[in-house]
């Protein structure tokens, strides 16, 4: 659509015109002598007929140009107010068009855009910041198919500018915030006045997701996660290197964020992938609106997210947005109608080293979130190089912990535990013990951490179930004196929070032989407080199949009162830290004291853990405990030596 305004060159016409009477007066100067001729009487009417001449000639074109200056003002003046009225048209009329259009100005800004481009490829953005865009500036970046960014003089504006001629069908990678692009098939026009001169320039965009192009929609795959719209880990890697490469220049450091979503997977698998793709999307919004402008977000992979720190002045602005993201996982996330809470591990890589790759960057601030993991949920730890041998230890122990299962070196190790009114053995607790090979026994605090982060809990804990159940029914069949005996078995928080656990439970007591009312199953305080409508959920259908429950290191995390009352829990385990000091000092005694007056108030049985001496069996008894466990009746041991004890029948 072009404006056609009445036209013409007023300096060419105007000169003209003053020329002609230039010429007028010349002529007049040079013919009046010759008319009056050379009788010195009338010399003076000669002169005077030339000046006067000459004057009303320079009258007249004054008076001709002042007429002409008067219309071309007026003119250019209505010609003004009528652009200006069609452009408001125009303008309301590119708005309310359902297409994605927009006007881009000489200097390359957006003038007027569709509201369909606002929220189908700017939704990101206000009104003044599309304004504010440069699109011919220097760090402008717009993305080639293949990921890359245009060259400045490969840019489809520039080009359209420079060639004057339309511009179809480009896909591109079109610039909508900071390191944020939407995928868009491009039409450029120009727009030119009557002298061809480029006005503005109409564009028009098509989303790539409605383009139903393969080819294209499989290259755009290999650098752009589909679910998030965020960059995916091989386009990220290209922003990384992009920035170190800055980094060099300016002199400056950079960083690199890595966040990965505990418990995504179990999520997941309880309530179907479509419901954790609903999740991923909006922990992808929460840790984009937790991040600073000029930020970079991107979806690695799975639960796995990561962020690009350009410039960044100091570790403590890092810190920061990471706090902030930590931060916008405290609420509920809402699924299908559902609200479920989660938490995130962090690691942070910083550097300044113009001879670092982005896969070591990366990589760095991926170790430093896997320490975050095995310190706890919510966590975050900065990158140090001494951090690559503990990774690369723990890498070799998670692939040889994989054979272990393949090769059968996880054993189960049986402690008896006495019930303190009789001094008889009630019961055993099972603990899975790993035989390595090379290095013989290997103590269980150097990988059941590690199976806990990797999921290799899931298949030892429920080889450990089976087996523990196994060696239960055995005895009840060998010794028949404790055939009532209760077998008790450790549940991580991942065992615990497997979707239908109590069918998986029974299923392996029915496979076993043994009935349910002789398996004990220990859950740790922190793993039941974990997400507390959940756990009395899956407690009460356990209980309500005859299965004994037991609250394990009791006393060690903060619980409610109120909540624990409503838990379907048979006994409290006190922590062994606490019978250490029993007897010793005034806090321990008081708090086993405590323990053991709340469960004896709320109908429990109470266990304690770690009896080591006499005296602390005396105290014990003296406060009614009911069972005891330590290396004062016996350490762990094979079932064979589990065996010779029962039939020893002893007494403590």
């Amino acid at each position: 659509m072009e404006l056609k305004p009445i036209h013409s060159n007023h300096f060419v016409s105007n000169f003209l015109v003053a020329l002609c009477y230039a010429v007028a007066a010349l002529l007049w100067i040079l013919l009046v002598p010759s008319i009056i001729g050379d009788d010195p009487e009338l010399t003076v009417i000669d002169r005077t007929l030339q000046l006067s001449g000459d004057v009303v000639i320079v009258l007249f074109g004054i008076h001709h140009l002042t007429l002409r200056t008067i219309f071309h003002s007026r003119h250019k003046t209505f010609h003004k107010g009528v652009t200006t009225r069609f452009d408001r048209h125009f303008h309301g009329l590119i708005d309310e068009m359902p297409a994605n259009v927009a006007i881009i100005s000489i200097d390359g800004h957006y003038k007027y855009w569709s509201q369909a481009f606002h929220n189908n490829i700017m939704r990101e953005l206000s009104n003044e910041e599309i304004s504010a865009i440069d699109l011919f500036a220097e760090d402008y970046v717009s993305l080639q198919l293949d990921g890359h960014p245009f060259p400045d003089e490969e840019r489809p504006l520039i080009r359209a500018m420079k060639s004057g001629e339309k511009i179809t069908d480009v896909t591109m990678g079109l610039a909508c915030g900071q390191n944020v692009w939407t995928w868009v098939g491009s039409t450029i026009t120009p727009r030119k006045d009557d002298d061809g001169e480029i006005v503005d320039f109409i564009c028009s965009f098509q989303l790539i997701s409605d383009v139903h192009n393969v080819e294209t929609n499989l290259t755009i795959q290999t650098f752009q996660d589909r679910l998030t719209g965020l960059p995916n880990r091989v386009f990220f890697a290209e922003l990384v290197s992009r920035a170190i490469f800055m980094m060099a220049k300016r002199n400056s450091r950079i960083g690199v964020l890595f966040i990965d979503v505990n418990r995504f997977k179990i999520l997941n698998d309880t309530l179907g992938h479509q419901m954790g793709d609903l999740l991923l999307v909006q922990i992808a919004k929460r840790i984009r609106s937790a991040i600073r402008q000029g930020d970079t977000i991107a979806r690695l992979g799975g639960d796995e997210f990561a962020v690009l720190f350009e410039e960044l002045d100091n570790l403590g602005d890092a810190v920061f947005v990471s706090d902030w993201i930590k931060n916008t996982f405290e609420d509920p996330f809402s699924l299908d109608g559902e609200e479920c809470y989660m938490t995130c591990s962090q690691g942070l890589a910083v550097s300044n080293r113009s001879d670092i790759t982005s896969t070591e960057l990366i990589r760095d601030a991926e170790v430093a979130m896997y320490r975050a993991k095995t310190k706890g949920t919510d966590t975050l730890e900065i990158y140090d190089e001494s951090m690559n041998e503990q990774t690369r230890e723990q890498l070799k122990i998670e692939n040889e912990m994989r054979h272990a299962l393949q090769r059968n070196e996880f054993l189960v190790y049986y402690q008896p535990l006495i019930t303190l009114t009789t001094g008889k053995i009630g019961g055993w607790e099972a603990l899975v013990r790993w035989k390595h090979p090379e290095r013989g026994l290997v103590p269980p605090i150097e990988f059941i951490n590690l199976a806990e982060e990797t999921g290799l809990i899931i298949p030892i804990g429920t080889w450990v179930l089976e087996e523990a159940c196994r060696q239960a029914r055995s005895w009840q069949l060998k010794f028949p004196a404790y055939s009532e005996s209760i077998m008790n078995v450790n549940l991580s928080m991942r065992q615990f929070q497997q979707p239908n656990l109590t069918e998986r439970v029974l299923e392996t007591l029915k496979k076993q032989g043994l009935e349910p009312q002789y398996l004990k199953l220990e859950i740790t305080e922190s793993a039941t407080m974990k997400d507390a409508s959940t756990s009395l959920a899956i407690m009460t259908a356990l209980k309500s199949s005859k299965i004994h429950l037991a609250i394990d290191d009791f006393g060690t995390d903060y619980s409610s009162l109120s909540y624990l009352k409503r838990l379907p829990v048979d006994t409290l385990k006190i922590d062994k830290s606490f019978v250490d000091g029993l007897g010793l000092d005034h806090e321990s005694t008081a708090i086993v004291e405590a323990i053991t007056s709340l469960a004896k108030a709320l109908n429990m049985k109470v266990t304690a853990e770690g009896i080591e001496n006499a005296d602390q069996l005396v105290h014990l008894r003296k406060l009614g405990c009911d069972i005891g466990q330590g290396y004062l009746f016996s350490r762990p041991m094979p079932a064979e030596d589990a065996e010779k004890m029962l039939k020893q029948d002893i007494t403590w």
